[in-house]
């Protein structure tokens, strides 16, 4: 009895996949492709990594000009220095910064700054990019100016790849839909088992 009920379910179970795999050959690639929501899921999902990578890049290197710069001095308060860096707050709005330990120079500031100490600073879109303490300066303005125009052009790398995305999305979708047409390149962009195959590859 317990066999043939096992037997049962699994021809239910393999009528139940077979009436989801069916249900699943949607209109989005003409019913030639299984599975369609996995790949807006991918194509979505890389196309939004690189769009947040172009848009963490821009952002933090966005053009440092006299307009855009702001001359202030603060209290340090809640000082933390690592070797990735130093994060501190300013005593007097209480926004937190944070500095890499790469770009001003950790060794001397983990020495002469501690916390209630008045730093002089540049803030520009909202973060440090000058620093000092009477005459130690920990970061330049000019430096960091030159790191900026540096790696702008990185951002512009990223959207570029981006663009490139697009267009493999563009092309993928457009031999997926016309699978019929293309019955050897699909190959190139599906793994055969998401392939419907009995009406791409039916005879005609």
């Amino acid at each position: 009895m317990g066999r043939k009920n096992a037997s049962r379910t699994k021809r239910r179970n393999e009528r139940t996949k077979a009436r989801l795999r069916k249900q699943d050959y949607g209109k989005l690639f003409n019913g030639n492709i299984w599975g369609q929501w996995e790949f807006v899921f991918i194509w979505g999902l890389i196309l939004a990594m690189l769009l947040g990578l172009w848009f963490y890049v821009l952002a933090d290197t966005f053009p440092i000009t006299d307009e855009n710069c702001e001359h202030t001095a603060f209290v340090v308060t809640e000082l933390k220095i690592s070797e990735d860096g130093a994060v501190f707050r300013d005593g007097s709005s209480g926004k937190k910064y944070k500095l890499d330990g790469g770009y001003f120079d950790l060794e001397r500031f983990s020495e002469e700054v501690s916390e209630g100490d008045i730093l002089a600073a540049v803030i520009s879109h909202g973060k440090v990019v000058s620093l000092s303490k009477g005459e130690s300066v920990y970061l330049e303005l000019d430096d960091m100016k030159d790191l900026h125009e540096r790696l702008r052009p990185v951002s512009y790398l990223v959207l570029a790849i981006a663009g490139v995305w697009l267009l493999y999305v563009a092309v993928s979708w457009y031999v997926m839909y016309n699978a019929e047409k293309f019955p050897r390149l699909i190959k190139l962009f599906v793994k055969p088992a998401y392939i419907n195959k009995n009406k791409v590859y039916r005879k005609r």
